[in-house]
């Protein structure tokens, strides 16, 4: 872990290993009895919908705890998305001291944390702010759109902000976005911020998914590997 200066903020920066380990570690009376049992770590888990899902069943947490929410994000899912030297970081309260104070485990982390960002990744060619907003409504590209543009409006300028939507769907609700119409839509929006949006999903538990369809048009893709075969 390392304090770092970001603007006129301090941030915390952690390798993902090591926020792994201090989640593992604020778990370990309750989930990781249970990973265990099954021969299991936090590591095998492919992406951010699978460990909140199989930690969901267990009712050892709560999907809704924004601060656990946002961590598993950033440690299981978006990180993965850039370079492999790239830090999770988390911006720190003015009551922070970095002389004194610690954020050595979720408990203090999470006692000095500052919002927003949601969390940062830092690589070495700059910082990712993003902003973390769960998306359970239907998955269409009507109700996305209009979700989107309230979403901004509440914000009112993103700046360098990235806006990432997890799409989360409910019982048999199918995907029917067009993600390129999306794009169109929100281009004639005429956004002046630096930002992008982003929707990640989990494609099939095949792959996951981030698609950016503002300012410009992508798609990421992360294939899923199987905890037995990172073993190999």
């Amino acid at each position: 872990m390392e304090i770092c200066k970001k603007n006129s903020s301090l941030v915390a920066c952690f390798p993902k290993a090591e926020l792994l380990k201090m989640y593992e570690t604020h778990k370990k009376s309750s989930i990781l009895a249970k990973l265990n049992e099954q021969g299991k770590t936090l590591g095998d888990f492919n992406s951010m919908t699978e460990a909140l899902n199989w930690v969901h069943r267990l009712g050892q947490m709560s999907a809704n705890d924004r601060d656990e929410h946002e961590l598993i994000a950033a440690v299981f899912f978006v990180v993965d998305f850039y370079e492999g030297t790239s830090e999770i970081c988390f911006k720190l309260k003015n009551s922070f001291n970095y002389n004194k104070d610690k954020t050595d485990s979720i408990d203090t982390l999470n006692k000095y944390r500052d919002d927003p960002p949601d969390f940062i990744i830092k690589q070495s060619d700059g910082w990712r702010d993003f902003e973390l907003k769960r998306y359970r409504e239907a998955l269409d590209t009507d109700t996305i759109f209009d979700f989107i543009i309230k979403k901004v409006g509440h914000y009112g300028n993103l700046g360098d902000m990235n806006l990432l939507l997890i799409l989360q769907a409910n019982g048999s609700n199918e995907l029917k976005i067009d993600f390129r119409d999306l794009h169109e839509r929100l281009t004639k929006e005429k956004y002046a911020f630096r930002g992008e949006i982003l929707l990640s999903f989990n494609n099939n538990s095949a792959e996951m998914v981030i698609c950016q369809v503002f300012p410009n048009f992508a798609k990421s893709i992360k294939t899923f590997i199987l905890p037995s075969l990172k073993r190999i």
